[in-house]
């Protein structure tokens, strides 16, 4: 089963009863949604253990006591938190050639799409987290986009290049959780001649 965050941004939960006190049960989290880490709270009559840095608990059903009926799903709580770590990724262009003193003075427009997968179903597809196209140039080189979701995959395509004799494909970066992904976006502008003859006839 899957559990889903509501519109007040409470998450859903799911209930068990009538489980026979003394049962061994295991619950485990089968799906990330994309997150850095999980963890796992136990709660048993109201007094919690420390939190497990595990997708999976395993426990004994224990009898409810008073406030709790003896057959109450609030008696035994296992508990899940997904932790989103943030990165960053960096593009940077570079104009190469022998020509790029006189022609590679132009704007270079870059398009980044990142996409996460940020549901608890694997089946689905991912979700965009985010989407923009920037100019780039000599004088303006880097384009730093921070606060982007540890685990995303970010796609950097040169959608205008200028004239330049050369161009790169679409790139692929992953983010990862406090660092900073680097991706070189280089253009190359070569010089050629044309020679004019006169004939006379």
């Amino acid at each position: 089963f899957s559990l889903a965050r509501q519109v007040d941004g409470s998450w859903e939960s799911r209930a068990f009863t009538g489980l026979p006190s003394g049962a061994s049960c295991t619950v485990s989290q089968t799906g990330s949604a994309g997150a850095a880490s999980t963890s796992h709270t136990l709660t048993q009559n109201g007094s919690s253990g420390s939190p497990a840095s595990t997708s999976s608990s395993s426990f004994t059903l224990v009898r409810g006591s008073l406030p709790w009926g003896q057959d109450d799903a609030g008696v035994n709580v296992a508990a899940f938190t997904n932790s989103y770590g943030v990165g960053s990724l960096a593009a940077t262009k570079v104009v190469t050639g022998d020509g790029a003193d006189d022609w590679g003075h132009s704007s270079f427009a870059v398009r980044v799409s990142c996409t996460a997968d940020l549901d608890a179903d694997p089946a689905t597809e991912p979700s965009t987290v985010f989407e923009q196209t920037k100019a780039l140039s000599k004088t303006d080189p880097t384009w730093q986009i921070d606060n982007l979701v540890a685990g995303a995959s970010c796609e950097v395509t040169e959608t205008a290049w200028g004239g330049a004799s050369s161009h790169p494909d679409a790139q692929t970066a992953s983010i990862s959780e406090g660092a900073t992904a680097a991706v070189t976006i280089s253009n190359t502008f070569t010089l050629g001649g044309i020679a004019v003859h006169k004939s006379f006839t």
